[in-house]
C-alpha cells in the first residue's frame, strides 16, 4: 500500500511543480518586465521583423495578453503586415509537463477575431489552424499592407497548414474564405473598372507540392457574376511565383444602370461569347497577364 502511495506521488510531483511556477509568474513577475521579455524574444526569433505592443500581462490558465500589437518588416516599420487590438495566447498544461508544445490564441482584429492553435510535432514541423470569424475589410489592412487596396467587406473562413513555417511552400494546407457585402477593386486594368460592388465572394484552395490549387474562386451579387480557378506554382521568391488561372465573367442586369459606358464599351467590343467573357491570367503575383481567349 505505501508503494502504492508513493506510485502515485510520482505522479503529483509535475502538478506541484506547475502550480509553484504559475504563483512564481503571476505574482511575482511584474507586468512591466514580462514586456521587456516579450520584446526581447521576439527580436531573437524574428530578427527580420519589428514587433510592437502596447502593453502585456499575464492571464488564466497559464498565458499572457498583448493589447496593441503591430509586426512589420524592420526595413518597413511603418507599414504593418499585422495588426491586432487585443491578443491572447495560452498554454496547454498536459503539453507543458509532458511534452509537445501546444498554443492556443484569439485576437481582436477590425471588430472581428482571429483564433485558433500552435501545435509543435517536431523540432522544425508545426501544425496550424486559424478561424477568421467577421473581420471588417476596410482600408484599415490586419494582414499585408496591401490588401485594403483590394477587396472591402465582411470576411470569415478557415486556414490549416502543415509543415515547416521556415520552408512553408513545401508544407500542406487548405484555406475556405468568404467575404460578404464589399468591394473589389482589380489589381490589373479591366475595362477601365475601379471597384465592383458584390454581396458574395468565396475561395477555396489547398496548398500542396509547392503549388497553391485555387479550386474554387466566385464572385456573385452584382453588376459583374465572376469565378475562376487554377494554380499558383510557388517559388521561394513568394512575389515571383507563376500564375495559371482561367476565369469567366459574366455582366449582369445591374451592370447597364451601374455601370453604363462599360456596359456599353463590353457589348460594341465582341469579346462575349454566349454572354460571357472567358480569359487566362498569366505571369507573376507581382505581374499579373490578362489573356482574353
Amino acid at each position: 500500500m505505501i508503494q502504492a502511495f508513493k506510485g502515485k506521488n510520482r505522479y503529483l510531483y509535475p502538478v506541484y511543480i506547475a502550480v509553484l511556477l504559475i504563483f512564481f509568474l503571476y505574482v511575482m513577475f511584474p507586468d512591466s518586465i514580462l514586456k521587456g521579455f516579450l520584446s526581447s524574444q521576439a527580436e531573437d526569433l524574428f530578427p527580420d521583423l519589428s514587433v510592437r505592443f502596447e502593453d502585456a500581462g499575464f492571464i488564466l490558465p497559464l498565458g499572457i495578453k498583448i493589447r496593441g500589437l503591430e509586426v512589420a518588416l524592420k526595413d518597413s516599420p511603418h507599414r504593418p503586415l499585422y495588426v491586432s487590438e487585443k491578443t491572447s495566447v495560452r498554454v496547454s498544461v498536459p503539453g507543458l509537463l509532458f511534452g509537445g508544445t501546444k498554443l492556443t490564441f484569439s485576437s481582436r482584429v477590425n471588430g472581428g477575431k482571429l483564433s485558433g492553435f500552435y501545435k509543435e510535432k517536431d523540432k522544425d514541423i508545426c501544425s496550424i489552424s486559424i478561424d477568421i470569424d467577421d473581420i471588417a475589410l476596410d482600408g484599415n489592412p490586419f494582414i499585408l499592407p496591401e490588401t485594403g487596396k483590394y477587396i472591402e467587406g465582411r470576411l470569415t473562413g478557415r486556414i490549416s497548414f502543415a509543415g515547416s513555417l521556415s520552408d512553408f511552400i513545401n508544407g500542406k494546407g487548405s484555406i475556405f474564405l468568404e467575404a460578404k457585402k464589399g468591394r473589389i477593386k482589380p489589381s490589373m486594368p479591366l475595362f477601365d473598372i475601379r471597384d465592383i460592388g458584390f454581396e458574395n465572394i468565396s475561395l477555396t484552395g489547398a496548398l500542396v507540392n509547392m503549388r497553391f490549387n485555387l479550386k474554387d474562386l466566385s464572385m456573385k451579387g452584382g453588376p459583374i457574376n465572376g469565378k475562376a480557378r487554377g494554380d499558383v506554382q510557388l517559388k521561394s521568391d513568394i512575389i515571383s511565383s507563376g500564375l495559371k488561372f482561367s476565369v469567366e465573367i459574366t455582366p449582369t442586369p445591374e451592370m447597364k444602370s451601374e455601370m453604363p459606358d462599360i456596359a456599353m464599351a463590353i457589348e460594341s467590343s465582341n469579346m462575349l461569347k454566349n454572354g460571357r467573357l472567358r480569359l487566362d491570367i498569366q505571369g507573376t503575383l507581382t505581374n499579373p497577364i490578362p489573356v482574353i481567349r
